[in-house]
């Protein structure tokens, strides 16, 4: 079966949405963008977690933004990615993002209500073989330029894993708890 998403454009505008929130949320902190070298590995942004500000212990984030999750339940674990042009196939997110982090953003539609899971990119892939198994298999998912194809995890499952945190906008003082934890991370000098 074979889903037709919108034009990559809207699709890379969307997921936009989602970095800018992330950004917001975080502009305490300081941070930079990922380099070109960064951005093909998985990494969107990079934060500093050093008290001093200079950028000497840093923590990679790459950023998701997932549409269909707020109706379905479930994100998308991306496992492969082809360009519908080149048929140059390359590994998904699952596989290739080297950050600390995978914020993942649910926006509500027609709200500005979201929901967000916070996911320690190591210990996700430390449990990829599993996922792989546990999970229904979905695609190809296509934007106009790329189809892909990847793995369809309940959210509820997800946000119950200890490597997870779930952060809903509608609960009060959830952008102080993603401050707090962001804190925590902190190394004292």
């Amino acid at each position: 079966m074979t889903t037709q998403a919108n034009s990559w454009k809207e699709t890379k505008a969307k997921g936009d949405k989602g970095e800018v929130e992330v950004k917001r949320l975080l502009e305490s902190f300081s941070h930079r963008e990922a380099s070109m070298d960064e951005q093909f590995k998985g990494i969107d942004f990079v934060f500093n977690n050093d008290s001093t500000g200079d950028f000497n212990q840093e923590i990679s984030v790459e950023v998701k933004t997932d549409y269909a999750g707020h109706d379905s339940g479930n994100i998308f674990y991306e496992t492969v990615c082809k360009n519908v042009i080149t048929g140059i196939e390359v590994p998904g997110w699952a596989y290739k993002t080297d950050s600390d982090y995978t914020f993942i953003i649910i926006p509500d539609r027609g709200t500005r209500d979201y929901k967000l899971l916070i996911i320690s990119t190591p210990e996700m892939m430390a449990n990829r073989d599993y996922i792989l198994r546990e999970f229904e298999k979905k695609g190809p998912v296509k934007d106009g330029v790329h189809e892909t194809m990847g793995i369809i995890i309940p959210i509820d499952r997800l946000k119950s894993a200890p490597w997870c945190l779930y952060f809903d906008s509608t609960n009060e003082g959830y952008e102080e708890e993603i401050i707090k934890w962001m804190y925590s991370l902190m190394v004292p000098f």
